[in-house]
């Protein structure tokens, strides 16, 4: 009798164990998607401003994806300042800096009049950031010489790649008063 009941004890362990290590085998579970920050830096009680860039390394005269960020935790804002009839709508860029580049963008379009509204809520506006500098001097008699900002472009007439080293990602508005609070610099390195 003993040893029929140790047998049952064995066989269910057994049993146990394999049915354990059958369950294995089966269909991998997806892990949850990663998150894009729902930003921990933007306080959801006051509007913030945050940069998300797809990488922080990246080969200088390669384009960078980023995001910017927006939560707004109040009504709807209408970005666009007085001026006119219409009001004019902001433009912005994410543009990388140093010490010694700061690769500023020249805005083409002095004032849109599309509303520039910044909802209820989180806001994303994608971006692609240059590593390029964003000017060159093509003809230095004419142009003057070139500038830790403004290079001479390469013989093919293209804007050459920033210099290698550590950047700031930051945000330039078309405005001189910013119509948002600055975002926290990102730092990319060029490789």
């Amino acid at each position: 009798m003993v040893r029929r009941h140790r047998r049952f004890v064995w066989l269910g362990i057994v049993a146990a164990v394999v049915l354990d290590l059958a369950g294995c085998g089966g269909p991998p579970v997806a892990a949850p998607a990663p998150k894009l920050p729902s930003p921990p830096t933007l306080a959801k009680n006051r509007l913030g401003v945050q940069i998300d860039l797809s990488a922080t390394q990246v080969m200088a005269g390669h384009p960078l994806q980023a995001v910017v960020l927006v939560y707004n935790p109040d009504a709807p804002i209408n970005l666009n300042r007085s001026v006119g009839a219409g009001g004019c709508s902001p433009a912005f860029e994410v543009i990388l800096t140093n010490g010694t580049v700061r690769n500023t963008v020249a805005f083409t379009t002095a004032c849109g009049t599309r509303p520039f509204i910044i909802q209820h809520g989180s806001n994303r506006f994608p971006q692609t950031v240059s590593t390029v500098f964003n000017m060159c001097i093509t003809n230095v008699p004419n142009n003057g010489p070139p500038t830790p900002n403004q290079p001479l472009c390469l013989p093919s007439g293209k804007q050459p790649p920033l210099p290698k080293g550590s950047y700031r990602a930051v945000m330039q508005w078309s405005s001189a008063v910013p119509p948002l609070p600055p975002p926290a610099p990102v730092t990319v390195h060029l490789t």
